[in-house]
């Protein structure tokens, strides 16, 4: 389809089996905590897919920043499955448990530049 038409068949197949392959990583990688689905990492370890630290001055966090883009990508996904209904809805919850009221961040520059 349109603007991809001159895709082969082949590699149609294998970039829709990296994405589904990638969304399983996204859902796997969803942090729970007591047993309800919340958001996601900045960083996860490679063999195990669980939390993990980055540099010594980041400890294994939840991150608002990476988890909207997740979520992001995961509405736009055409019919979803129960399984991403569910990340989703984890993440909306979540986001809505953690939100800040009552402030407001402005940007500006002062006259030192």
């Amino acid at each position: 389809a349109a603007p991809f038409a001159f895709v082969d068949p082949a590699r149609r197949t294998r970039a829709a089996d990296a994405v589904a392959r990638g969304i399983d990583c996204i859902l796997r990688t969803q942090v729970r905590h007591e047993g309800r689905l919340t958001v996601w990492c900045a960083q996860h370890d490679a063999a195990t897919l669980a939390p993990a630290a980055a540099r010594t001055f980041e400890p294994a966090s939840l991150s608002g920043a990476e988890s909207v883009g997740l979520t992001r990508f995961l509405m736009q996904i055409p019919d979803p499955g129960p399984e991403i209904v569910a990340a989703v809805e984890g993440a909306v919850a979540w986001f809505e448990h953690a939100k800040l009221a009552g402030l407001r961040v402005e940007n500006f520059v002062s006259a030192d530049g």
